[in-house]
């Protein structure tokens, strides 16, 4: 858009009226630096960087033995804590950082339980996008707030509600549905040919 012209050119022998018009590209750098929300990049680009820092300094890889604790629970338990700490998660990265740091460690988790990975990460996987408390937690969340009507008080209060309700909704779904659709009952020979020890 910084090459392509706002007018069309005028083609030799085919000259307008006015004679050749002054050259001005779609976009200019000038409207650019005015009207562009820079505050949003700096939200994105530091959720980014949050997930690539987590998973270079071995932050990701601690959280993972962290979670081993938890095989002595009922899974419906450890179910909701993975729903809750990816909902968490991702209101401060992006949702594809999210992804990127738990399955793993969910994976490693459900196997070393005796438990179908599918069970734990699928669930995982949706609550990875409930991002609907927070600016940084989502490009359009941070384009909404860009715009300076809302404050975050306002996208916290009614984004909890919905992650309160949105929750309970998604195991509910998981223990009726989603085990019958996707056999989480029965841990897939891909997994189990893929295991490493813990």
């Amino acid at each position: 858009m910084f090459i392509l012209p706002s007018t069309s050119p005028a083609v030799i022998g085919l000259r307008s009226k006015k004679g050749f018009s002054k050259y001005r590209p779609l976009l200019q750098w000038q409207d650019v630096k005015e009207k562009m929300a820079w505050s949003l990049y700096l939200l994105l680009g530091g959720g980014i960087v949050l997930a690539k820092g987590c998973s270079t300094s071995g932050l990701s890889a601690w959280l993972g033995d962290q979670l081993f604790i938890f095989r002595g629970l009922n899974k419906w338990v450890i179910l909701l804590l993975i729903c809750s700490l990816t909902t968490m998660t991702t209101e401060i990265m992006s949702n594809t950082a999210t992804a990127t740091l738990l399955q793993p460690v969910i994976k490693q988790l459900s196997l070393s339980m005796g438990i179908n990975p599918l069970f734990f990460m699928y669930p995982a996987s949706v609550c990875g996008v409930y991002s609907f408390m927070l600016p940084a937690a989502t490009p359009p969340n941070a384009v909404v707030f860009s715009k300076g009507l809302l404050r975050v008080t306002d996208m916290i209060s009614t984004g909890i509600v919905l992650n309160i309700l949105a929750i309970p909704l998604l195991i509910f779904a998981t223990a009726t549905w989603g085990t019958a659709m996707f056999d989480l009952d029965t841990i897939p020979p891909e997994f189990i040919s893929n295991v490493t020890d813990v």
